[in-house]
């Protein structure tokens, strides 16, 4: 992740840190906007790249195509993927710079993707394999291929944590809102489905996206920063806790008590004041959860309780 995120440049450790040099690299774009503006801060200029990634992200969780059917011959998903990778193209490019950089992660994202080829002849279903392939996971090496490129320092690194948080909390919020009106539910009335369509329509899909997530929107609350943004991520961690309870998935909530655990002792480091609240908070919410989850939680260790046995 440090190498995703940052990858710091290598220094020659023959010499200690202050005897070192310290390069300059002469960054066009800083001195342009010197000479116009007369400044000594230049601007960051604006990478369509990186935007596009955001906007990407934003349209795979929130597809507003299933508010507006029209949207969906757009493909929006696909065309802002698409104007990523050539504005990631064309940017380096232009600074003479290859494709892509590699990484030992997407060197091993790429290796994965040459073992699915290589053992497809041996598959029981070869068509199936090759499809599985070219409409999925050739996507994934693409949207791998850009991220990889674009963020590149802790301040993007937040901003997608930030497009990501909110977007699945807006997804919470809105299973959390169906159950409590009784709309869009099955098994009579006692799980939610998903309110978008794709990835997050399965209850237990929905749930375990909710456990994946939920992490960024703790570590957004432990942030230093304006207290409005430690708000806005602490409802969205609260909607997600909710959502979890009103999927009635069984698996999801086993992995929201592993996930809790890891949460607490990482937290508990830096902030054992807020794990305490969080804590505190959780104890008080329980009395709030229905009945009907906790029979459905009861029925992975006694089947009789399972009313479509369904937790083998």
């Amino acid at each position: 992740m440090e190498r995703f995120a940052f990858n710091p440049p290598s220094r020659d450790s023959s010499q200690p840190a202050s005897a070192r040099p310290t390069r300059q690299i002469p960054n066009p774009v800083a001195s342009a906007f010197r000479r116009k503006t007369g400044g000594d801060t230049p601007a960051e200029p604006r990478d369509w790249a990186f935007t596009w990634l955001l906007v990407f992200t934003a349209v795979l969780f929130l597809r507003p195509q299933d508010i507006f059917p029209p949207l969906g011959a757009l493909h929006l998903a696909e065309l802002s993927a698409l104007a990523g990778l050539v504005a990631l193209v064309v940017g380096r490019m232009a600074r003479g710079q290859t494709i892509t950089r590699m990484t030992p992660e997407f060197a091993g994202v790429i290796a994965l993707g040459g073992l699915i080829l290589a053992l497809a002849p041996f598959s029981i279903w070869f068509g199936g394999t090759i499809g599985v392939f070219t409409d999925q996971y050739a996507k994934v090496i693409l949207i791998y291929l850009l991220a990889v490129n674009v963020i590149d320092s802790p301040k993007r690194l937040e901003r997608l944590t930030w497009v990501l948080v909110l977007a699945v909390g807006y997804v919470a919020f809105r299973a959390v809102f169906d159950y409590a009106r009784g709309v869009n539910v099955i098994r009579g009335g006692t799980r939610v489905m998903g309110s978008v369509g794709g990835m997050l329509q399965n209850p237990n899909d929905l749930a375990l996206a909710m456990v994946v997530f939920l992490p960024l929107a703790a570590f957004l609350v432990m942030r230093d920063g304006p207290m409005m943004r430690r708000l806005v991520a602490a409802f969205c961690a609260f909607c997600m806790m909710g959502a979890i309870v009103a999927s009635g998935s069984r698996g999801g909530s086993l992995g929201f008590v592993a996930m809790l655990l890891v949460l607490a002792a990482t937290m508990a480091r830096q902030r054992p004041g807020l794990v305490f609240a969080g804590a505190l908070a959780v104890m008080c919410s329980l009395p709030l959860v229905p009945d009907s989850y906790w029979r459905r939680i009861a029925s992975i260790t006694d089947q009789s309780k399972d009313d479509v046995q369904s937790s083998q």
